[in-house]
């Protein structure tokens, strides 16, 4: 029986972006502003629905996401000091939003989060895939839910509940932690997640490992990750006057770049920016990205920001600042990887040109981790023997400059794993799972690694947990039929590919593996159906002809498989771009289904040569050795004939 194939890299999700990291850049433009930076209204959106009192924001793609609060019974102070549990208020009575909006001020859904009491969402965060959201009594020092949402489905999973207020939430990218926000930004608190995305230590008591603020310039309201261990928080404080307690405070927003290390404040700077009411920018929500642009011949690079500070009737306020950073060679630079990531998958053809491209980048910035992982995508792209060694060399330097770059130390594990070089290939994807703890592309990997390496079981353990944290990822249940074919279920194996193919995915290994279990399960006409679909895949591969003529050959139409062997055959010398083994497993293949075919159309002298052939390249192959053996049994039975040859 042919074995079932494992290259698919065409099936990867895309969870982890190759563009480089806009947080980072964002962070370094942040740096950059001083209480005299020039902002600059470029549109002022008015929302076109009830917003209650929003909290925090995260735009994806062109939607914005806004967290909010809909106070049905306002909380009320207790006379006396706090009581017994240290509250100092009641709870009151609300429901928690989950706004999605489009980029005119529409509502496009809303979800309602929380439970009783804890109905107060906070500052949110998004990670590339999932919105994390926490949501809290309406007082301090009460309790908290800490939500996942996906926001292509508007489905939560709460993966936190805790003893305290947590008003704004973090997600670390980078090694996978969150990290929490207290009422009014007074402590934080770091968590550690699991393999299944959910907190390791949740048990923990509060006061048992949170650290204190160092900064009381501003209470964060929102906050973001901001790359290389550091979130960008937004805030305001309000100040006034002794013994003026019932008049209105004068109201200064503000931002800090804060280490998640030890909390302390990067920078800080005052967001000299109100409505015409007189409210700062940053009372509610915010979200910042950095940006280069070209426009009227000029290259301008700075910060652009999403405010949304009132209440109920809100106006989405976009904003531009020109940072103090000079946008030189480095933003042009940074632009030209965005179109080379864009590229390299999408334009094969390009390779070498991109190549060269990437050594013109590193000439200008030698210590760009994203160019040294791109340039080791591309050379793999490539494919030579001699640019697979400069690969693996060019993804180790990106590693070496960004530990925490997580694309180049996946690349680097396929790598490794194309070379058979799998128990390296394995530590690899341990330590990205180290670093992203639950990451279902890391798992998957690691999951076809183990199976590999014998170990079905635990592959199946770990292609599972992939598929409990993305449903839809096609890579991981293709290597979970895989795993379920080397247990012997080959039931299940054969429903996990239907359900593959059922998805739409066009990837022609997925319709030869399938077809290969058609087969095995005497399903002959779904197989040549399959088999079929495989050839408009990919038209170009032998291979999937030798699994057709197999097909015909057992669905008893003969002259149909000799026409496909026949394309194989022509098809065989086009194929020298593909790896050796490749190449000489194809080979093989075509010697044997030649010698099945000739021998049930009686030719056995061809049948008998076809199969010394295939003995020849593999002279310890069992089933090989049986049919030619068969074949010299049928040889030696038949009688000799005169004149003419075996027909």
């Amino acid at each position: 029986m042919l074995r079932l194939l494992t290259t698919l890299a065409a099936l990867a999700a895309p969870l982890l972006p190759l563009q480089p990291d806009g947080r980072s850049a964002m962070a370094e433009r942040v740096q950059a502003l001083t209480r005299d930076s020039q902002w600059k209204e470029i549109k002022a959106i008015p929302v076109k629905f009830a917003t209650h009192h929003p909290q925090g924001m995260v735009k994806i793609g062109d939607a914005l996401f806004v967290s909010s609060v809909e106070i049905k019974v306002r909380t009320t102070r207790f006379a006396k000091p706090p009581d017994a549990n240290g509250l100092d208020r009641d709870a009151g009575e609300g429901v928690g939003h989950l706004f999605k909006m489009d980029a005119g001020g529409g509502l496009v859904a809303d979800m309602t989060l929380g439970e009783g009491s804890i109905y107060h969402p906070g500052g949110i965060d998004f990670d590339g895939k999932y919105i994390w959201v926490p949501v809290a009594e309406y007082r301090p020092d009460s309790r908290s839910i800490i939500y996942r949402v996906d926001p292509a489905t508007m489905t939560a999973t709460a993966v936190l509940r805790f003893a305290d207020h947590i008003g704004a939430i973090v997600r670390n990218v980078d090694d996978g932690t969150l990290h929490g926000v207290s009422w009014g930004s007074r402590r934080f608190y770091r968590w550690a997640l699991d393999a299944n995305g959910l907190v390791a230590d949740a048990n923990r008591s509060p006061d048992s490992f949170r650290t204190l603020n160092p900064s009381h310039y501003v209470d964060y309201q929102d906050c973001k990750y901001a790359g290389r261990k550091r979130m960008v928080c937004t805030g305001v404080t309000e100040i006034r006057r002794a013994g003026e307690s019932s008049a209105a405070p004068f109201r200064l927003g503000g931002l800090d770049l804060v280490d998640l290390e030890d909390g302390r404040p990067l920078h800080q700077v005052p967001i000299l920016l109100w409505t015409r009411s007189g409210l700062d920018m940053t009372h509610n929500p915010v979200w910042l990205e950095a940006f280069d642009e070209d426009r009227t011949g000029e290259h301008i690079g700075g910060l652009r920001a999403y405010f949304m500070p009132e209440d109920d009737k809100s106006t989405l306020y976009v904003y531009e600042v020109r940072t103090a950073v000079q946008v030189d060679s480095k933003a042009a630079v940074q632009e030209r990887l965005k179109k080379v990531g864009a590229e390299l998958y999408t334009r094969t053809d390009r390779y070498p040109d991109l190549v060269r491209e990437l050594k013109e980048i590193l000439a200008i910035d030698p210590g760009s981790a994203e160019a040294h992982m791109f340039l080791g995508v591309a050379y793999r792209g490539i494919g030579t023997p001699e640019l697979l060694g400069e690969a693996i060399a060019e993804l180790r330097q990106a590693l070496a400059v960004n530990p925490g770059l997580l694309p180049a130390r996946l690349f680097l594990a396929q790598m490794y794993m194309d070379l058979g070089r799998t128990e390296r290939a394995r530590e690899e994807l341990e330590a990205g799972l180290e670093q992203a703890p639950g990451n279902p592309q890391f798992l998957a990997q690691l999951g076809e690694a183990e199976r590999q390496l014998k170990n079905p079981k635990r592959s199946v353990d770990l292609l599972r947990r992939a598929l409990q944290a993305d449903g839809s990822f096609a890579q991981a249940r293709y290597y979970l039929a895989l795993a379920l074919f080397d247990l012997g279920q080959r039931a299940d194996a054969t429903a996990e590919l239907e359900l593959v193919v059922k998805a739409g995915v066009k990837v022609a290994d997925v319709y030869v593996s399938l077809g290969t279990l058609y087969l095995e399960a005497r399903r002959f006409d779904e197989a040549l159906e399959i088999l079929s679909q495989a050839t408009h895949i990919d038209s170009a591969r032998p291979d999937i002809r030798i699994q057709l003529a197999r097909a015909y050959r057992l669905k008893g139409l003969l002259a149909k498989a000799e026409e496909q062997l026949t394309i194989a055959s022509k098809q065989s010398a086009a194929a020298l771009a593909s790896p050796f083994a490749q190449q000489q497993q194809a080979a093989f293949d075509l010697y044997v289904e030649l010698g099945l075919l000739t021998e049930q159309q009686g030719q056995l002298q061809r049948a008998a040569e076809f199969f010394q052939k295939a003995l020849d390249m593999d002279p310890g192959h069992a089933d090989a050795k049986r049919h030619l053996a068969e074949v010299k049994r049928k040889l030696a039975q038949k009688p000799t004939r005169k004149r003419g040859g075996d027909r």
